[in-house]
């Protein structure tokens, strides 16, 4: 198994009332773990949003790290309708919103 790879983007964070950071990439058991610890150190201040769209590939460990970070800090998740895990996201009840606008109000 190759080991996947994931991205951590910051955003610009004017104009919103939480800082928003961008995921990219892929988040598998071999990098789920990496993926939950980046996030705790950079979701020191609440809350903050995240925006999962660009992800290409969640699989069962990733999203036990969010389920894990969401039942330890104030996260709004972000998944566009037009991303692929957008789907997984709705039968996994993950509860996320379609676009940043709507996750910064």
């Amino acid at each position: 198994m190759t080991r996947s790879a994931f991205g951590l983007n910051r955003a610009d964070d004017s104009g919103r009332c939480a800082p928003m950071i961008t995921v990219s990439g892929e988040i598998d058991v071999t990098n789920a773990g990496e993926f939950g610890d980046s996030l705790a150190k950079l979701a020191a201040t609440q809350p903050l949003i995240l925006d999962l769209s660009p992800l290409r590939y969640l699989d069962s460990a990733g999203f036990a790290a969010l389920e894990h970070l969401l039942s330890e800090r104030t996260i709004a998740l972000v998944i566009s309708p037009q991303s692929p895990i957008h789907k997984a996201a709705e039968v996994m009840a993950l509860p996320f919103f379609d676009d940043v606008d709507a996750a910064s109000v």
